[in-house]
């Protein structure tokens, strides 16, 4: 019973982890995409000078 118990505290905080790894991944990835499209307004800008 004791192994059960850490075995599902240990799956407990894999699984945890998975969905803040993927939920910070999807927010760092949007703001990735938007500095992005920042960047190239800004270099459509600097050609156009």
């Amino acid at each position: 019973m004791h192994f059960w118990g850490w075995a599902a505290l240990f799956l407990a905080i894999l699984v945890v982890g998975t969905v803040v790894n993927l939920l910070l991944i999807r927010r760092v990835w949007r703001s990735g995409k938007r500095l992005r499209s920042e960047i190239s307004t800004i270099r459509r800008q600097v050609k156009r000078q």
